[in-house]
């Protein structure tokens, strides 16, 4: 099943840098500043997603196309959720996993 993250750690409340719990710190460690002051998982940056769950998880996801994306972003649906990691962040959407990270 394709998988869309959407959003980015930039906006997302639970994640942003001044979160100083154990799981929010290894997420800012292993995403913010490695070449600027800027999360390497940025907003449409779908690739770097897939490389670090690999990477850190061992699994090689199937992301959704950048069209499949374009649609969900419009669904009532979604508009609706809350953001990761609050319950109700991740659904499923016209057959696509969605995460949604930030507004």
């Amino acid at each position: 099943m394709p998988v869309a993250f959407l959003g980015g750690l930039e906006n997302n409340q639970y994640f942003n840098k001044k979160n100083t719990s154990l799981e929010a710190k290894k997420i800012y460690e292993r995403t913010w500043g490695f070449i600027a002051d800027i999360p390497t998982m940025w907003w449409g940056n779908m690739e770097s997603w897939k490389k670090a769950i690999y990477e850190y998880i061992g699994v090689n996801i199937n992301l959704a196309t950048d069209e499949e994306r374009d649609k969900i972003y419009e669904e009532a649906e979604y508009k609706q959720m809350k953001n990761y990691p609050q319950k109700g962040s991740i659904k499923i959407i016209n057959g696509i996993v969605v995460v949604k990270l930030s507004d």
